[in-house]
């Protein structure tokens, strides 16, 4: 869960992630981002999961 998707995902997007919003997937859970990582290669992993902790949505301002 994030406080708020949409910061998370552009924040992802601004960093040269594929990202979108779990709203399609969600019935009664709070915010969140779905990520599948089945085409990451090893290299990109740490990459991504330091760039996905560091924006998890926390508003800027």
């Amino acid at each position: 869960m994030v406080p708020d998707e949409a910061v998370s995902i552009t924040r992802l997007l601004d960093s040269g992630w594929v990202a979108a919003p779990e709203t399609h997937f969600r019935i009664r859970a709070g915010p969140g981002m779905r990520i599948i990582l089945a085409d990451l290669t090893a290299d990109e992993i740490e990459p991504f999961s330091d760039d996905a902790i560091a924006h998890q949505g926390w508003p800027s301002i």
